[in-house]
């Protein structure tokens, strides 16, 4: 088993963290993830 910093305890999770694990557990919710995407936005959606 993995070991952590004791100062990782201390640590406040984020609301956007919690959304997601509700979202894990339910079965019609696309999965859209945080992080860059894989492809370039298209120009005209930039504008």
């Amino acid at each position: 088993m993995k070991t952590f910093a004791k100062s990782r305890e201390n640590i406040q999770m984020n609301s956007i963290r919690d959304i997601m694990n509700i979202a894990e557990e339910m079965s019609d919710v696309i999965p859209l993830q945080i992080g860059e995407p894989a492809v370039q936005t298209p120009g005209h959606i930039k504008r």
